[in-house]
């Protein structure tokens, strides 16, 4: 029996040697067929990349599910005021805009107005 081991030990040894003269282990492939291989014959293995699958899963959609399941918060107050903010001025500056050119309308004549008809017609064809 100590002859088999010793036979299987060197057999190993020198796939090993030709694996690193060959570089082809230091390869991402041959790591997950490595992985595969092993995981094919232990169970221990194999729960244990389950294990990390699942672990590196819950860590990368952790945020994205505390943000789902959390109610709105200060930050989510303070966008929604600097939005409105920001949609009040437009529309501010929207009415002071519409104001200035009724204005300016009300002050045309007759010709200038239909002259601007004209070039507005042209615009938007």
């Amino acid at each position: 029996q100590y002859q088999k081991l010793a036979a299987v030990d060197s057999s190993k040894a020198s796939a090993l040697a030709d694996i690193s003269q060959k570089g082809v282990a230091s390869g991402l492939a041959s790591r997950l067929d490595a992985l595969a291989r092993i995981t094919a014959s232990s169970s221990a293995i194999w729960w244990a990349h389950v294990f990390l699958v699942v672990l590196f899963m819950v860590v990368e959609t952790a945020p994205i599910l505390v943000k789902l399941l959390s109610g709105a918060g200060g930050y989510d107050y303070a966008i929604n005021a600097d939005e409105y903010e920001k949609r009040t001025d437009y529309y501010d500056k929207l009415a002071v805009l519409r104001e200035q050119s009724s204005k300016k309308i009300k002050n045309l004549s007759e010709p200038e107005i239909k002259n601007l008809d004209k070039k507005l017609s042209l615009e938007f064809m």
